[in-house]
Order: C-alpha cells, then structure tokens, then sequence
C-alpha cells in the first residue's frame, strides 16, 4: 500500500520577528477598531428601555433574582453589560490580543526549532 504524497509541500515558516511583527500589526488595528467602533456606537446610541420606562431596571433586576437566584442574576447582567459599546470594545480587543498572542507563540515556537 503506497501512501499519497500531499497535495502542498510543507512551506518553511515565517521569520519570528515577521510573526511578531504581524502580531503587533493585529494588536493595533484591533484597538483602532475598537476605538472607531465604540465612537460610532456611542454617538448613534438608542435610548435604554431602562430609561423609557421608569422601575424597568429595578423590576426586571428583581424578577431576574425570583427566577434564576443570585448566580443567574449576575450572569444575565454581565451579558447584559456586554451587549453595550464599551462591551463590543472589549471583546474586538480581546480578540485582537488573541491574535497577537497566537502569532507571539508561533514565533517563539519557531525560534525553539531552530534552537535544537
């Protein structure tokens, strides 16, 4: 039985200071995107039902407890407090600190075998 050679040949990987640098480049527009998201968000912001509706917060804080206990309570609020444009902020952050941590590793991955 005869094994298939790959359809690709394995391609040597980047330099480590071309993925480090590739890393800081997602970083960066992760936080300029970020900022421009937020900015757009904030100034485009729909009136909160909390707002409109005077003891909405208040009741629905309350009827959350009744329902889920304290735990559930403060789930549903911090999923609540995501779904806000300082929210979506921090999450396109984190996502881009991923990235730049992904191609952080990667490289040091590299720079180990070369070492050995």
């Amino acid at each position: 039985m005869s094994v298939d050679p790959p359809l690709l040949p394995d391609s040597p990987p980047w330099p480590p200071r071309r993925t480090r640098q590739l890393g800081a480049l997602i970083l960066t527009i992760s936080l300029l995107a970020a900022g421009r998201l937020y900015w757009s968000e904030t100034r485009a912001a729909a009136t909160p039902e909390g707002q409109l509706l005077e003891g909405y917060e208040r009741q629905r804080h309350h009827d959350m407890g009744v329902m889920y206990g304290r735990g559930g309570r403060d789930l549903m609020n911090a999923l609540q407090a995501v779904d806000s444009p300082a929210g979506h902020a921090a999450l396109m952050i984190a996502a881009g600190m991923i990235g730049a941590g992904m191609c952080r590793h990667r490289a040091r991955q590299v720079e180990d075998d070369e070492r050995s």
